[in-house]
This record gives structure tokens, C-alpha cells and sequence, in this order.
């Protein structure tokens, strides 16, 4: 975006960590600037800058989903502007150093054995449109035996786990009418024997997930953190599928 509305000056690109807890990305250009009317407007999906007498290409979907992506991975994104100087956004990412005991835990070359002909049910619960076909793509695209199920909301997820038994259920904490763990706690208190054992690894950008009270409480099995990592989320299904 900076450099398709620079006409005249240049595109500046800054990172910053030195706290580090927060990772800085800050994108400065010399081009028209955002109207201070139009500054929170700019991150909803299908909007456009209008410059008169200018032919804005594009579907007005980029920085909406860019902001999605922040927040999901706990971060924001911001932005500064002034009329006729330039407009400035800054892209805000926190992240965790891990123990030191952790880092020596990953430091070896064997990786679990991944068995992607694995045949299996799967449900996603997860209203996030951008990761449902995300996901789906990623799953179709390598478990060709792998049935997928992706319900929006609570509701559909009980409905689901109700009439069909999954062998595995990606559980997204967070959902519009109700959270994955009372979700969670529905399947391990409500259904039969056979079908509330079922595995069930919570879908969060949160990296202290196992230490809310809930994961226990709810006996979830384990965890994905987003935006996934594909290596990982294939060896955890081929360990619990």
C-alpha cells in the first residue's frame, strides 16, 4: 500500500526490539496521507482510500486481514497519518522467550514419524473464515483420508459432536456464542463413554493456555498455537489421530 500511493519520495521499513517482549514493524511513506475521517474506517473489510481523480485498484481486504492476523497472534496494528505528508503504520507483535530448559528440549534432529494416510474424522471448531480454508487447504492438501467437519459456533460444534463420533476436534477457545472449554466440558460430562474421550487439542494464539484452570478442569488434551505451524500440527494428528 505504501508504495502503490508514493507517487513522489520514498517508503521507509523499521524494526524495533528492544524491549524484547514486542517486535516492532513500522511502515512510514512521503504519499497523500489518510483523512482523519477515514483513519478507523481504513481496517474494515471492503473499504478503500478515495482520491479524487484517482483509480484505486484492489478489494479493500488487505489491511482488514492483515489486523485479523495481529490480534489473533495477540498483537494490533496502528496507524498514523497526516493529510498531504504521509501516513504511517506500525505493525505491534508480542512474543515470549522461552526457558532456557525448553530451548534444550527442542535441540536434537528426531522428529516424530508423521502418517499422513492416516484415516480419521476430524471437526474444527472455528468461526474465523480466513482459517477454516486455511486449514481445510492445508489438511486436503496432505491427509487424503481425513474427513473434515468445520462447525462456526457452539451450537454447531454440540450439534456435531452430538450426531456424529470424531476421532479428533480442533477446538478454538474463543467463538461468538460460547467458549471451547465449555464446549469441551459438554463432550466430557454429556456423551457417552466412547465419544467423550475423544482427543481434543485447543486452538489459541495465547502461549499460557495450559496454565488457565480451565484446560485442566475440562481435561483437554493438549494445544495448537496460532497461526499454526505446519510440521507441528501434522505431528500432533498423527500422534492423537
Amino acid at each position: 500500500n505504501a508504495i502503490k500511493f508514493t507517487e513522489r519520495g520514498g517508503v521507509a521499513v523499521q524494526i524495533d526490539s528492544a524491549d524484547r517482549r514486542v517486535i516492532r514493524f513500522q511502515v512510514a511513506d512521503t504519499g497523500p496521507g489518510i483523512p482523519p475521517e477515514q483513519l478507523e474506517s481504513v481496517f474494515g473489510a471492503f473499504n478503500r482510500i478515495n482520491r479524487p481523480g484517482k483509480l484505486v485498484e484492489g478489494t479493500g481486504l488487505g489491511l482488514n486481514i492483515a489486523k485479523k492476523l495481529a490480534h489473533q497472534m495477540g498483537g494490533d496494528i496502528l496507524l498514523t497519518s497526516t493529510l498531504g505528508e504521509g501516513a504511517t503504520f506500525t505493525l505491534e507483535l508480542p512474543f515470549q522467550y522461552p526457558e532456557q530448559q525448553a530451548v534444550t528440549a527442542f535441540q536434537t534432529n528426531e522428529k516424530p514419524a508423521i502418517d499422513t494416510s492416516k484415516a480419521g474424522r476430524l471437526l474444527v471448531v472455528e468461526d474465523n473464515l480466513m482459517n477454516q480454508i486455511v486449514l481445510r487447504k492445508t489438511l486436503q492438501g496432505a491427509w487424503p483420508n481425513l474427513e473434515v467437519t468445520i462447525a462456526t459456533t457452539g451450537k454447531e460444534a454440540i450439534e456435531c459432536l452430538h450426531s456424529t463420533a470424531y476421532d479428533l476436534v480442533f477446538m478454538d477457545i474463543q467463538l461468538p456464542d460460547m467458549d471451547g472449554f465449555a464446549i469441551t466440558r459438554y463432550l466430557r460430562t454429556q456423551r457417552s463413554a466412547s465419544r467423550a474421550n475423544i482427543p481434543v487439542l485447543a486452538m489459541t494464539a495465547q502461549t499460557q493456555v495450559t496454565e488457565d484452570e480451565r484446560f485442566q478442569e475440562v481435561d483437554m488434551t493438549d494445544y495448537i498455537l496460532k497461526p499454526f505451524n505446519r510440521d507441528q500440527l501434522f505431528e500432533k494428528m498423527s500422534a492423537f489421530l
